[in-house]
């Protein structure tokens, strides 16, 4: 019954809960609308974008100073690879914590907590007065960064589209490049000024900076509304999920072998291999590691903009990058004596190029599963990717120490084919793969 002023008397005031439910929906609502503009979600993506950066200098930094380190620790090249490839047991030691936490706490909690690890790291490398103090210093920062990718695939996957995800898995790769490439040619410069200790140091100042930044910037969403991007889904059913997925096995060999086997030649041996079988100069041997950065940063996100709009297709790109690295690791392995010094700058601009088409694996992986597994689904892809580093360049490490009477040439082209033969491998398991971009 209404009244003349149109007040109607049977009217009852909703539920309690009904209202205490709109007001957290309103909040929620106001805040994917404040994170949801292109502006935003781009300031969001800079906080784990801007660390991911110094992922990738930590990773390579060690083939622009391994002589120093030799030098200064006073080790040999076995010692000088498991060095190295601590910073990669300890990164995929981090992928199944960091993706899960991900999943259940968010971005914010998690990357803050792993990059105040990886400083703690940073400062235990750059201090570190023996061998086993730097090595348990690179495992800290390996561990540390091990979010940081996987955190900008987490805000790729909810802040923006579907089908932006391969082009801003170009953009992050790209930025990490970056990274690389001030790890190269940079860092040699900087270590004959300030040397590898104070360089390092400086490093660690830039990384609590961009720590700081990130807690300014990054929103806590709670978990009880924000239901795109946060599961309670027990780990244990996740993971036999992700590891039960057919098409999922068929993919997890081909990070370890392709990227394990690219890293061992940037990351570690692609310096001494050309410092000491054409007698360059670190500086020199630098600006030709420095093309596999800019060879990668060139074409990340055109690559990733084809996969996403022109070609529509994962399966196809990887399998042309495949190629790219098949042709490098043919070149290096058969023709080293017959390469001048200048032809690597081409060789390994390829090399950069053709991991920036085979990475779209990540993204493949991302398509396996729903967007609020995303975090554990790349993590766990991103494990084999880790694996395969830390393999690689233990073993070719070892393989160097037991070629010690042979000629450099010799040496470097017979450890490396280890490398031709695992991206071969890599190439065949592409060509089983199947479609994931619908």
């Amino acid at each position: 019954m209404r009244t003349e002023i149109g007040i109607d008397l049977n009217w009852h005031p909703p539920p309690l809960n009904l209202i205490r439910s709109s007001i957290v929906k309103a909040k929620f609502t106001k805040g994917r609308e404040a994170a949801s503009p292109r502006r935003s979600r781009w300031i969001i993506y800079s906080a784990p974008a801007s660390l991911y950066f110094f992922a990738l200098f930590h990773r390579v930094a060690p083939a622009v100073i391994a002589l120093d380190l030799i030098s200064d620790l006073q080790v040999g090249p076995a010692i000088l690879g498991a060095i190295s490839s601590a910073y990669f047991y300890s990164y995929a030691i981090a992928q199944i914590p960091a993706g899960a936490m991900l999943d259940r706490a968010g971005v914010k909690k998690t990357l803050i907590v792993f990059s105040l690890v990886a400083c703690l790291g940073t400062l235990l490398f750059s201090q570190g007065q023996d061998a086993l103090q730097v090595t348990m210093g690179r495992a800290l920062v390996g561990f540390g960064v091990g979010a940081f990718f996987l955190s900008c695939l987490k805000v790729a996957a909810l802040w923006f589209e579907p089908r932006e995800f391969g082009f801003m898995l170009g953009v992050t790769t790209s930025i990490g490049s970056l990274g690389s490439i001030a790890a190269t040619a940079p860092l040699a410069v900087m270590t004959l000024l300030i040397g590898w200790r104070g360089s390092f140091l400086t490093v660690l100042v830039f990384m609590l900076a961009l720590t700081a930044y990130s807690y300014l910037v990054l929103p806590h969403i709670p978990p009880q509304v924000h239901n795109r991007s946060f599961t309670q889904e027990p780990l244990s059913s996740q993971l036999k999920k992700v590891f039960t997925h057919k098409e999922f096995l068929i993919l997890f060999p081909i990070p370890f072998l392709s990227y394990g086997a690219m890293m061992a030649f940037h990351g570690l041996w692609g310096g001494p291999f050309l410092m000491q079988v054409y007698g360059l100069d670190k500086t020199t041997a630098g600006s030709i590691l420095l093309m596999v950065s800019v060879g990668f940063l060139s074409s990340a996100m055109l690559i990733g903009w084809l996969s996403d709009k022109v070609l529509k297709s994962r399966r196809r790109v990887i399998i042309a990058g495949e190629a790219i690295l098949l042709f490098f690791w043919f070149s290096v392995v058969f023709f080293t004596s017959f390469l001048p010094f200048w032809s690597f700058y081409a060789l390994c601009f390829l090399l950069g190029m053709g991991f920036a088409a085979a990475d779209l694996y990540m993204a493949m992986a991302k398509e396996m599963f729903p967007v609020e597994m995303s975090g554990l689904t790349t993590a766990s892809l991103n494990l084999s990717n880790f694996i395969g580093v830390a393999f690689f360049q233990v073993v070719l490490g070892f393989m160097l120490r037991n070629a010690a009477e042979a000629s450099a040439a010799s040496a470097y082209s017979g450890v490396f084919m280890l490398c031709l033969a695992a991206v071969v491998l890599s190439l065949i398991l592409a060509l089983f793969t199947k479609e994931t971009l619908k």
